[in-house]
């Protein structure tokens, strides 16, 4: 089993933050994944499960986060070394600063 984190899209229809059934209920991955995945997986969770972010489970193996990009960066720069947070940041560019996303945290069978 592989552990994964990416930026998902908090407006995809298929996704239910609030009513999901836990089949399949992950956003649309709008982000490649991040480097070093089961670390980074593992630090958003206890991020969640500390309610240092905003997040919950959303699926039998997601947990999504709900963050405007300023808040994934500043949590993200503090977890990653300055070579792998360039790498992120990049993929934060690309996205609106005014909206929420979800900093998805998920199991890939």
């Amino acid at each position: 089993m592989e552990l994964e984190v990416f930026i998902g899209d908090l407006e995809d229809d298929l996704f239910d933050y609030e009513n999901g059934d836990y089949n399949g209920n992950i956003p649309k991955r709008i982000s490649m994944f991040f480097p070093k995945s089961h670390s980074t997986f593992h630090f958003i969770l206890q991020k969640i499960e500390d309610k240092e972010i905003e997040g919950k489970q959303t699926d039998w193996g997601a947990w999504v986060a709900l963050l405007y990009l300023h808040e994934m960066k500043d949590l993200l720069k503090g977890f990653y070394n300055e070579a792998d947070f360039k790498v992120v940041e990049k993929e934060m560019i690309k996205l609106d600063a005014n909206k929420k996303y979800a900093l998805v945290a998920c199991e890939m069978i």
